[in-house]
């Protein structure tokens, strides 16, 4: 396989726009809808100050989560994508296309890990804690949300190495 098909070509921009729509686009509204709140409206003040400690002990939860959600899948579609070319039925397929619904169902996974992320900055600003308080949760769903695409990014890229006969890079 000298290139990428056309169905892979579809399979990744439906991948990007599920990424988008599921990770930053919500991230984004929730750290915008927060901002704007600001001075518009009156939060009765925060009353326990170890809400946002455990919020943060949350938020590497999701990390962790995160990490153990996206390995599982990785290993579910490097299996599906090297097992076509056994069966003899859909040899003629990519790699992309026979892993399409675990590359899918990941694509909205971390995406949707790294906005809950956002949430909880969100729940900050509503439990009366004010925006500098809950800026750093958007900071780290931000972050969370780059890291794991970047890391998705190169697997699918590796799955096209399944096509040349080298093993997909899990990790």
């Amino acid at each position: 396989m000298s290139g990428p098909t056309e169905s892979d070509s579809s399979i990744e921009h439906t991948m990007t726009v599920l990424w988008v729509v599921a990770g930053p686009v919500p991230t984004a509204a929730l750290a915008v809808l927060a901002w704007k709140l600001e001075g518009r409206v009156s939060l009765p003040a925060a009353e326990t100050p170890l809400t946002v400690p455990l919020l943060y002990v949350l938020a590497a939860g999701e990390w962790v989560a995160t990490l153990v959600v996206e390995h599982l899948l990785k290993r579910q579609a490097t299996s599906l994508a090297g097992r076509a070319g056994e069966s003899g039925t859909g040899g003629a397929q990519s790699p992309l296309v026979r892993a399409q619904p675990v590359l899918l169902t990941m694509v909205v996974l971390l995406a949707a890990l790294g906005t809950s992320i956002a949430v909880y900055g969100l729940m900050v600003f509503l439990l009366g804690f004010g925006f500098k308080a809950a800026a750093p949760f958007f900071v780290i769903a931000g972050a969370h949300l780059m890291a794991f695409r970047l890391r998705f990014r190169r697997f699918v890229e590796s799955l096209g190495s399944v096509a040349a006969g080298a093993p997909p890079s899990i990790g």
